[in-house]
């Protein structure tokens, strides 16, 4: 039983670290690259805000974008761009080249198609995975308070159980004879 606490403290904390160069990396690049999106490797990790694209997409969600290069970009695709300032993850109805791809888009769940099409430079990623309801967990996460749930709590308890452990440890060692040469 000892060794299974073990190797679930261990492993706890190894997620735990990687939990933290992940947020260590994304907000150096926030503060590096101020007004883009960060991403590892070329993925962003983005909260889905609406319901627009239900029931493939939920609020919620937090989806992994992909970087991808506008001319492979195609109908049916569900894209992210930024328009008017804001973020926004459709689905490509129809292309058009005019001097430059543009494309025409839609939320699964809306009536009808967005009302201006979208340049080639608004677009930041073709969409590639959802994890559902994780980008609320990340949002309450994202904060100090958040920072002190998920890693201070499980960080201090593993450092107890260890000094607990060792503890006993010792206790079980002096409680034992010494070996007495003769």
């Amino acid at each position: 039983m000892k060794k299974v606490g073990k190797i679930f403290g261990y492993l706890l904390m190894g997620v735990l670290a990687l939990f933290v160069a992940f947020n260590v990396m994304l907000f150096a690049q926030t503060k590096m690259n101020p007004g883009e999106i960060p991403s590892v490797f070329g993925y962003k990790f983005l909260t889905v805000l609406s319901g627009s694209m239900r029931p493939v997409i939920e609020p919620g969600d937090m989806i992994i974008v992909k970087d991808t290069p506008v001319k492979e970009m195609k109908k049916g695709d569900i894209v992210t761009f930024e328009h008017n300032g804001k973020l926004v993850t459709h689905r490509i109805t129809s292309m058009k080249e005019d001097g430059g791809l543009s494309y025409q888009t839609k939320g699964d769940a809306n009536p009808s198609k967005d009302p201006e099409m979208i340049k080639g430079d608004e677009m930041r990623g073709t969409y590639v995975a959802r994890i559902p309801a994780f980008g609320l967990l990340m949002d309450k996460v994202t904060g100090i308070w958040g920072m002190i749930v998920l890693i201070g709590i499980p960080g201090l308890t593993l450092i107890i159980m260890e000094f607990i452990t060792k503890r006993k440890n010792k206790k079980d060692r002096g409680s034992r004879p010494y070996p007495v040469e003769s």
